[in-house]
């Protein structure tokens, strides 16, 4: 592939301060000067809350056009300063999709999430099916065409996301953890796809992973936690700086041992929450086909136990109904029992039922109640020194700061920390490693063995299997509605992986 002399993309020490994030007066930066020509593949890496999701809306021209704040510095497009293009014209020649699919999502049906951004660009209805019936060819979402998309996964719902930007053909795609919701199969396939039918395009991702993608990626720029870049070069140059250990590293723990909430309470009492004989099926257009077939499951406080599946699979509709979330309905070919009992026996009821049960959902700005950090993370109450908390957290230095000015990264660590701090016994956890980087994932399994060793049980479903490896005391694997336990981690992560 031959690239033109003249960079696509020139990026001049780029700063930008959100509205509402300059209560603590502290400004996003990419320090220095990246260009990047026609026709590379570039993975931008760096810590969670660096800037790398803020750059890509300023080169896809969301920033300054539709997010407004102080931004400093330069970004050139094809030589021109970027705010100079129109909007509709940006639009037309880049696409991006952001980290989180809850954020894209526009239209309630998956056929008219396909076509939106092309209607919009003002393709012809012939220009629209033309390109639809190429994207089948290549892309299988016929099981979703007729589905609402407030009914799919999160993983289903990346998928649309991808298919709506990849059909539009623009000149330049921005990725923002494009995979961050997908099955090892899906993120396998994907990477396959984009190397096999994309050839001109500029692709510019941003990822904490360096898997998948590798075949994909040829230029990697990683920047600290600061803006400043302390890698730009060829991946397997990068690859070689890592094995060997000379790449520098931010570490950053949470401190969360120092708080008496977290590190010195125990709990006598064991809990227990039990799944029995759950069946379920949502009905309606997408058939009475069990999602979930006669599970039996138990989770006991200090224990941590983990299931794993393909997008689709049921992973998430087990979380709602184990939380009493989702009602088993009759109609609905549903029935079963979720009940927590005590040690003795003891089955807890109603209210006390959720006061010993916490969720984290799969989708971080669920949570939001609040405008502040602080607030979010004490559920509304006034409690001394929550800055602290939100720092050891990795959170923000401001608790004033409006949780959805934080990175997606952040969001996650806010949710966890407002979990964790509302001293729930069982928590159920929907990928909870989202948006973090290596360093958060380190300190979440850090976190859950000081909780686990304090009487809290977890249920966490998650794609990241060598965190769910790392942290489980039991695994189970969910297909065709039904679960497998798989009685060893070999087993687990061998013939049953998705890596297979």
């Amino acid at each position: 592939m031959k690239y033109i002399s003249a960079p696509i993309f020139t990026i001049k020490d780029f700063s930008f301060s959100y509205p509402l994030s300059q209560l603590n007066k502290k400004a996003i930066r990419i320090n220095g000067q990246i260009d990047i020509k026609k026709g590379e593949r570039v993975l931008i890496k760096g810590p969670s809350g660096s800037g790398k999701s803020t750059l890509l809306l300023a080169l896809s021209g969301i920033i300054p056009y539709e997010i407004t704040g102080k931004i400093g510095g330069e970004i050139l497009f094809k030589g021109q300063n970027i705010d100079s293009f129109p909007p509709e014209n940006l639009h037309r020649s880049i696409g991006i999709v952001f980290q989180n699919p809850y954020s894209q999502k526009v239209t309630s049906s998956v056929e008219d999430e396909l076509v939106f951004y092309l209607e919009n660009l003002g393709y012809s209805p012939e220009e629209i099916d033309r390109r639809l019936n190429k994207l089948y060819k290549s892309i299988d979402v016929s099981a979703y065409m007729h589905r609402p998309t407030n009914k799919l996964s999160g993983g289903e719902l990346q998928k649309i996301i991808l298919a709506s930007i990849l059909i539009a053909e623009p000149e330049v795609i921005l990725f923002d953890e494009p995979t961050s919701y997908l099955d090892i199969k899906s993120e396998v396939s994907f990477y396959k796809y984009l190397k096999d039918n994309l050839n001109d395009q500029t692709i510019i991702t941003v990822d904490h992973k360096l898997n998948h993608n590798i075949s994909f990626i040829k230029r990697i720029i990683e920047l600290d936690s600061k803006g400043n870049i302390i890698f730009d070069g060829h991946v397997k140059e990068y690859k070689k700086l890592l094995i060997s250990g000379k790449l520098p590293r931010e570490k950053k723990s949470w401190n969360i041992e120092k708080f008496d909430t977290l590190s010195k309470s125990s709990h006598e009492k064991t809990l227990k929450l039990e799944l029995s004989n759950l069946h379920f099926s949502y009905g309606g257009n997408r058939g009475d086909k069990p999602i979930l077939n006669n599970i039996n499951l138990t989770i006991e406080t200090g224990r941590v136990v983990s299931i794993f599946g393909l997008n689709g699979s049921g992973k998430t509709t087990l979380i709602k109904i184990a939380s009493r979330l989702m009602k088993l309905k009759k109609k609905r070919n549903s029935s079963g029992k979720i009940r927590m009992f005590e040690n003795s026996g003891r089955i807890i009821r109603k209210r006390k039922f959720f006061d010993n049960l916490g969720v984290v959902f799969q989708n971080p700005e669920t949570h939001f109640l609040y405008f502040t950090v602080g607030k979010e993370i004490t559920n509304g109450r006034y409690i001394e020194n929550v800055d602290k908390i939100t720092s050891a957290f990795n959170i923000t230095d401001s608790p004033r700061q409006n949780p959805f000015t934080l990175s997606e990264g952040q969001k996650r660590r806010l949710n966890l920390a407002n979990t964790f701090f509302l001293g729930k016994r069982i928590v159920l956890m929907d990928e909870p490693t989202f948006g973090q980087d290596e360093n958060g994932i380190l300190n979440l399994i850090k976190t859950i063995n000081i909780l686990k060793r304090t009487g809290m049980g977890f249920l966490i479903v998650s794609h990241d299997t060598k965190f769910i490896k790392t942290i489980s005391d039991k695994v189970y694997y969910l297909k065709n509605g039904k679960l497998k336990e798989l009685k060893t981690i070999k087993k687990a992560f061998g013939e049953n992986s998705e890596n297979n």
